[in-house]
């Protein structure tokens, strides 16, 4: 085991440099309560395993060519509003393990970003998705149905948002 390094906010992108026995379980962040599910026990399961959170936000491209000033802003305010959110994933991930989390903000695709993180991070382990009993995740459909797991070199978890894991 190889002394881990604190990962800086400042920075956002997990350095291959932090490395431990238990390597990172990657949870890709939404807005919804199946984000909070997987977040929830991805920690608790990398906690008990000596491993690393890593949380990948992805910035969806956006097809605004002709407004460039108004892209630059938008995507400085989507920038913002990542940063945000992965600080108070921090705080939160505080209570949950006591290793220090990975951060990946990154642009594009969100199946593209999510291939192009794993197989560019040899210490990600496991990605970790929720799914919700009332609607379709469309992450969790396309590593099911869509080739995903196939291509994928990491093992999935998918938490599905039952009661006993709100």
């Amino acid at each position: 085991m190889s002394d881990a390094q604190e990962i800086n906010l400042g920075n956002i992108h997990a350095s291959s440099s932090v490395v431990e026995e238990g390597g990172i379980y990657l949870v890709l962040f939404s807005d919804c309560n199946e984000f909070n599910v997987a977040l929830r026990k991805a920690a608790s399961f990398a906690q008990s395993n000596g491993a690393h959170i890593g949380i990948l936000y992805v910035i969806e491209e956006q097809d605004f060519q002709h407004w460039g000033g108004i892209e630059e802003r938008m995507k400085e305010d989507q920038r913002a509003q990542a940063e945000q959110a992965l600080q108070d994933i921090a705080v939160f991930l505080k209570d949950y393990n006591t290793l220090p989390p990975a951060f990946y903000i990154e642009e594009g695709k969100r199946r593209d970003v999510i291939m192009d993180v794993i197989s560019s991070d040899p210490n990600i382990k496991m990605m970790v998705l929720g799914a919700s009993s009332g609607a379709a995740n469309p992450m969790v459909n396309y590593f099911i149905e869509g080739g995903g797991l196939h291509d994928s070199k990491v093992p999935l978890l998918v938490v599905p948002d039952l009661p006993e894991n709100s």
